[in-house]
């Protein structure tokens, strides 16, 4: 059971970084319903929604969680951010526990703000950044430009 999910998250990756919508839909009804309540192939499955331009999925996968973990809350935030939708982003940053905040995470909601012109936002999640590594410095500059 175990190489079937690996191989599964293989797959749901795959289809993510091709981001074809069709070919997803015909995968998805072919993973056992006992695998789509694992957490790994719950946060893929958000992370290759959002990539599908299927958002009201990757919602629906994120929902069904009851307790998510900061991969699948920044999997959200970047679906978010990648159908255009910075606002939201920001909204469900601002709803995220503080714990589970991490680089990826800043990055994702400053790339979010630069994408959708809320420069102060973006300020103001900067400032409040603990850790400010290189590359959130390199995304808060793009995104006050």
């Amino acid at each position: 059971i175990q190489s079937d999910r690996a191989i599964y998250l293989c797959v749901i990756k795959a289809l993510s970084d091709i981001g074809d919508y069709s070919k997803s839909e015909l995968f998805i009804k072919e993973i056992p319903d006992c695998f789509l309540l694992d957490y790994q192939i719950k946060n893929a499955l958000i992370d290759m929604w959002g990539k599908t331009a299927c958002i009201n999925r990757a919602e629906k996968v994120f929902n069904e969680i009851s307790e998510p973990n900061h991969v699948a809350w920044t999997a959200m935030i970047n679906s978010y951010v990648l159908n255009g939708m910075g606002i939201q982003a920001v909204e469900l940053y601002h709803k995220m526990p503080s714990e589970f905040i991490n680089e990826m995470t800043n990055i994702c909601v400053l790339n979010a703000c630069s994408h959708s012109g809320l420069v102060s936002e973006a300020r103001l999640i900067f400032k409040n950044i603990q850790i400010k590594t290189d590359r959130i410095y390199n995304t808060k500059i793009n995104s006050t430009i």
